[in-house]
């Protein structure tokens, strides 16, 4: 008859420890529900199989949490088996007890079911599973730790299961954790959670798909400027601001120390600014900021200051040399006495060179490089210009050179002759701190006799 519920018994005990001279009957038998769901309305039953004949027995159901007040009374009169239906709450959950007394008689003293109850589990259906990142998921960055909870709206001895792009991780746990993401923890994040009434029902509730991106920081981002002259005749400065890395879009701002000269928000890497500027006046000192929404990066300082190509213009040379003294590479250079954005050209007979052919132009910041192998073709005067690499109107040219092979060979020769000559004084050095040495020995020996 109570087979879909738990029976608690026990052997008869004829006394009751709190009243040790009263008569006592028989233990009662608790009939219960092992799993309910909460908010249902479930009948529990307690019967007493031996007792004193036309007597009324009185039925208390307690939890165990709470000894002093029960949660539901019955009273039998003719003996039948006790029944309650209770509307089940979360305060039922627990360890049930019955206790059966004769109505209105305390000479019997009371008695109660099995001393180890019957554990009772109070079940809410789960639903409303949603996922809580923390930080929030439009604010996460490479390298920040994130924090994903399966909350419900409702549910009790909850389960959980965790799905990345569709494939189970090994997590069953309410939270799951990264404390250091990267790119690679990007995707769709979905929980399910499930709670069960019994072996044979199941209740499960899935979470909708959390998108996760993970964002990459900028940079720290480099700054660079060229000089433009303008269609009206003034300058402007093109400040260029990029970043190697970033997800976009990217917010640049140009400082000028503290102050923003300027704010422009882009969905690449890089930008440029345009400044008005005057030449030969110090602009300040600017810098550039990249921004996407984690913690701004900040290039170099740079000073903002053009001063135009002036004072004199010096071409200098040397040249590698074979074991016999011959020239075989003759390397030029070329350096203006000052100007922020210089630019060289190179003249042989007072043509322009070209960076083909049998020569070879390397631009460094302080000067210009010309390489080349002497032959005839690459023999002749040569000089170098330097102008502004904004304003090409004006140029300075430095003094004329004439390289050919028999120069250089002369130089050569005269190189040869001044290693020859300091050869030849070393030896003469030699020889005579040797017979000096000599003579000292001689002088000792007939100082000796």
């Amino acid at each position: 008859m109570f087979s879909p519920y738990f029976l608690a018994t026990s052997s008869q005990c004829p006394c009751h420890p709190l009243f040790p001279g009263a008569f006592s009957f028989g233990r009662p038998i608790l009939y219960a529900p092992e799993f309910v769901l909460l908010g249902s309305i479930e009948t529990f039953h307690c019967e007493v199989l031996e007792f004193p004949p036309e007597t009324n027995i009185h039925y208390e159901w307690y939890n165990k949490k709470n000894l002093m007040k029960p949660f539901s009374e019955y009273t039998s009169l003719t003996g039948e088996i006790a029944s309650a239906n209770v509307v089940i709450n979360a305060d039922h959950e627990g360890q049930i007890v019955c206790k059966a007394s004769v109505h209105n008689n305390t000479e019997i003293a009371p008695t109660y079911s099995h001393k180890f109850y019957v554990f009772f589990t109070v079940s809410e259906p789960v639903e409303g599973a949603h996922i809580v990142t923390d930080p929030p998921h439009e604010k996460l960055y490479e390298g920040m730790a994130l924090a994903m909870l399966c909350n419900t709206i409702k549910g009790t001895h909850i389960r959980y299961s965790w799905f990345v792009n569709g494939l189970q991780v090994p997590n069953q746990n309410k939270a799951l954790t990264i404390h250091k993401t990267t790119l690679k923890d990007s995707g769709t994040y979905v929980c399910i959670a499930n709670n069960k009434l019994n072996s044979t029902r199941t209740f499960v509730s899935n979470s909708s798909a959390q998108i996760i991106i993970i964002k990459e920081p900028v940079s720290l981002p480099e700054i660079s400027y060229a000089v433009v002259k303008e269609p009206d005749g003034k300058y402007s400065a093109h400040i260029t601001c990029n970043t190697s890395r970033g997800s976009l879009p990217i917010t640049f701002k140009l400082l000028n120390h503290s102050d923003i000269i300027d704010t422009i928000v882009r969905g690449h890497l890089w930008t440029t600014f345009v400044v008005p500027i005057t030449l030969e006046k110090e602009m300040g000192l600017i810098q550039c900021q990249a921004d996407n929404g984690n913690m701004a990066a900040k290039s170099p300082v740079v000073a903002l200051e053009v001063v135009p190509v002036g004072g004199a213009v010096t071409l200098t040379y040397d040249y590698d040399m074979t074991p016999t003294f011959q020239v075989i590479w003759l390397r030029m250079y070329c350096h203006v006495e000052r100007g922020t954005f210089p630019l060289y050209h190179w003249f042989l007979n007072g043509t322009l060179l070209e960076d083909e052919g049998p020569v070879h132009m390397v631009t460094r910041p302080d000067d210009s490089v010309l390489l080349l192998v002497v032959t005839p073709i690459t023999s002749g005067y040569f000089h170098c210009e330097a102008t502004n690499s904004f304003d090409k109107t004006s140029s300075t040219p430095s003094k004329k050179f004439l390289i050919t092979k028999e120069v250089l060979n002369r130089l050569s020769t005269e190189v040869m002759g001044v290693v020859f000559g300091c050869f030849l004084f070393l030896v003469v050095l030699v020889t005579g701190c040797c017979l000096i040495g000599l003579s000292h020995s001689e002088f000792t020996a007939f100082s000796s006799i």
